[in-house]
């Protein structure tokens, strides 16, 4: 693995090393793996894909409007949604090409493992209330030590996860043990 903007100090490396060894993820054609670019729905979703080992699907009707058999990721987002580890959004979309958040993230790991999410009576972080969208998946991952969140005890569930944190994250649940929905 040799990316021009991932050294092997870059504190992401050892994730990224992983997963591309294993075909899980790949860089750019320019040679770059971007670890500080946002992430897309669609990546995730073939990352996770890839990670767990699913066989690619295709429906006779596509799931989502915005995604159909010409698109690259379509293969993967069917095999998803197949494994009830995505469900898009209530307009019938899937929005392929949005930047996946951190609580969207942790919804499609722990899904993607098969894991429970956790309903502990008091959150671990202080802006991902109990009842919360993403509060069981969170606190599953969190759990695993899949996720810590950040130094002033905010998890930012709304924030847009970046090449790297989805690396590092999908490595960590990837590497435990664990049941997936193979």
């Amino acid at each position: 693995m040799s990316f021009s903007d991932l050294p092997d100090t870059h504190w992401a490396y050892q994730h990224v090393a992983y997963l591309y060894c294993r075909d899980v993820i790949a860089g750019y054609p320019d040679g770059t793996f971007r670890p500080s670019s946002d992430t897309t729905r669609a990546q995730i979703v073939k990352m996770v894909a890839l990670g767990e080992g699913w066989p690619l699907y295709a429906p006779q009707q596509p799931t989502f409007t915005d995604s159909g058999p010409g698109d690259w990721h379509y293969l993967y987002i069917e095999a998803a949604a197949a494994h009830g580890v995505v469900s898009g959004y209530a307009d019938g979309t899937f929005r392929p090409n949005n930047p996946v958040t951190r609580g969207q993230l942790c919804k499609m790991i722990v899904l993607g493992r098969n894991w429970p999410p956790s309903d502990p009576p008091a959150p671990s972080f202080t802006d991902v209330p109990r009842g919360s969208t993403f509060y069981g998946y969170i606190e599953a991952a969190r759990e695993r030590l899949v996720v810590s969140g950040y130094v002033d005890g905010t998890f930012r569930p709304g924030n847009s996860a970046t090449r790297g944190q989805l690396a590092k994250m999908l490595y960590t649940a990837l590497t435990q043990a664990g049941t997936s929905r193979q």
